[in-house]
């Protein structure tokens, strides 16, 4: 998904796209798919189990990169998000 080299998306990914068109567009997303799918044919997860996998390595990912924040709200309502370290 990621050039080694450069460290961009090796795909530029448009919002508008649907799951199936990214599916043609993306090799990457294509192969992790495909992956997918072969895991559910061949009877090792079930199509819940995946869903349930994904979303917990989401949840993984965003937990060990999760910042904190302080949100400092003064008499007039004005909002300032300190990032983890700059307090």
């Amino acid at each position: 998904m990621f050039d080694s080299v450069k460290q961009q998306p090796a795909y530029s990914v448009c919002f508008r796209d649907t799951p199936h068109e990214r599916y043609l567009r993306d090799p990457a997303f294509k192969q992790l798919v495909d992956m997918m799918e072969h895991m559910v044919h061949t009877c090792k997860f079930s199509p819940s189990e995946m869903r349930e996998a994904a979303l917990l390595a989401s949840i993984r990912f965003e937990m060990a990169t999760l910042r904190s924040r302080v949100i400092y709200v003064d008499s007039f309502g004005n909002a300032q998000i300190d990032e983890e370290g700059d307090w």
